[in-house]
């Protein structure tokens, strides 16, 4: 019994680094969305946060949209407000003042094309980053809930 154990786990460990065992990851263009053929230089600094955050995990960062099994478009970004923090402090010269500070959120607001089916998605943070890296991760997630769908319209494209 200890034998076919040992068996087993060696066949799972060897079928481990098989080629083709991995799924391929998907190619993934990822540009800004312009006006008259200029991109706003903020749209282009999450344009690169979103592709560090998603080269890391199912997609391939490719440079050609014709090359891609995915587009995604950063169409926007802004800071929203959402609230307002109030500090009381005491004064140099005595007497008490209050302080009133907006609460705010960066957010990344974005685009997926795959084909004619379109789908927007926004990620928020305190950085313009963190607000890149929530919504790549919203991307991978709905990869893997489509990815049956998306094999399928790679094969019938190619």
């Amino acid at each position: 019994m200890k034998r076919f154990i040992v068996f087993v786990v060696m066949i799972l460990v060897a079928s481990a680094f098989l080629p083709g065992v991995e799924k391929r990851k998907l190619a993934v263009y990822v540009t800004g969305e312009t006006v008259n053929g200029f991109i706003e230089s903020g749209i282009a600094d999450s344009v690169k946060d979103l592709k560090s955050a998603l080269s890391k995990k199912v997609f391939q960062i490719v440079d050609d949209p014709n090359a891609a099994d995915i587009t995604i478009t950063v169409t926007s970004r802004s800071v929203q407000t959402a609230g307002s923090q109030t500090s009381v402090n005491r004064g140099i010269f005595g007497g008490i003042y209050a302080t009133n500070t907006p609460i705010g959120w960066c957010c990344v607001f974005t685009r997926l094309n795959v084909g004619d089916f379109k789908q927007d998605a926004y990620g928020y943070g305190k950085f313009w980053r963190v607000a890149a890296t929530a919504v790549a991760q919203y991307w991978q997630k709905w990869v893997k809930t489509n990815r049956a769908q998306l094999e399928q319209h790679r094969a019938a494209i190619k």
